[in-house]
């Protein structure tokens, strides 16, 4: 069973990597229409990686203390959609508040409430 869930999770990072790629591109050359389907499907890639990844710790046991990792500093894929997204932070943002500015922008951009 854990052969499985590891390889769902390489699967999805897979396809969250592939969106993270289209990130780096002008989003606002996308027409609208595909403006919120990459945002819906990129929402969803990133609660499943979470979830896989959740689980995966259940199963060895490991549960991770997320409080304390929302405290860590921003990864570098949160600091290159900031970017990219046009958001301004702070240099010592963590990761739990990057991830509320982008899906900040997320709403704001998808007109989302």
């Amino acid at each position: 069973m854990e052969t499985k869930v590891i390889d769902v999770i390489n699967k999805q990072r897979l396809i969250a990597d592939a969106i993270h790629k289209h990130i780096k591109e002008d989003l606002s050359l996308l027409p609208r229409d595909r403006l919120e389907i990459f945002i819906a499907i990129y929402q969803e890639v990133n609660k499943d990686l979470r979830m896989d990844r959740i689980s995966f710790e259940k199963l060895r046991g490991q549960a991770t203390n997320y409080q304390k990792n929302a405290e860590e500093p921003a990864t570098i894929k949160q600091r290159d959609a900031m970017d990219k997204f046009k958001i301004k932070y702070a240099d010592n943002i963590t990761k739990k508040e990057a991830h509320t500015l982008i899906g900040n922008k997320i709403k704001e951009i998808g007109g989302s409430e």
